[in-house]
């Protein structure tokens, strides 16, 4: 016997009238029918509420058809211990660390790198460096644009970076191949 028939009122007793789980959905939530009556609401509650609102709209990343280039978390770049797995130690590819004092002398070793690629196969430097100019706007869609503040106003010192990192990357793999 229930305890509402046996005289004990509805302590500890729910109705099925007052919540209703409805598990028949499409997209893997919960529904619950509440019943309930008016409260008046400060607009600092309200504001609350709307505010999941506004998380579930705007707090989750979006999704691409391509991932970006990014910088590690600030949350890891912090901890000094981690430093040693994402810092670059010799050379650096890319607007990430591009301009690190550290790894200066890579600049070099990179120049040496491409006029050994550009001697190598044959093709016009001038050529090279024109198709990388076509390609800028793709290769900018490639990072988040906070990366790339710092070339905002200047694709000529962002296609040079690209244009040096790419072809210092393709010389060390042929010789890696060999």
């Amino acid at each position: 016997m229930s305890s509402t028939k046996e005289g004990g009122g509805t302590v500890g007793a729910v109705s099925t009238d007052q919540t209703v789980i409805n598990n028949n959905t499409n997209n893997g939530s919960v529904g619950i029918d509440m019943p309930c009556k008016e409260v008046v609401l400060s607009s600092g509650e309200l504001a609350n509420l709307w505010s999941l609102d506004k998380a579930l709209d705007g707090g989750q990343p979006t999704l691409r058809d391509k991932p970006l280039i990014r910088k590690v978390q600030s949350t890891l770049r912090r901890n000094e211990d981690f430093k040693k797995y994402f810092k670059p130690k010799v050379i650096t590819i890319g607007p990430l660390h591009h301009n690190d004092p550290t790894l200066h002398e890579s600049k070099e070793l990179k120049l040496k790198l491409v006029a050994k690629f550009v001697k190598n196969i044959g093709v016009e430097k001038k050529s090279l460096y024109s198709n990388m100019k076509k390609e800028i706007d793709g290769l900018k869609e490639c990072y988040e644009l906070q990366e790339l503040d710092k070339y905002s106003n200047d694709n000529k010192k962002l296609v040079w970076m690209f244009f040096v990192d790419g072809c210092a990357i393709f010389t060390s793999s042929l010789y890696a191949l060999r």
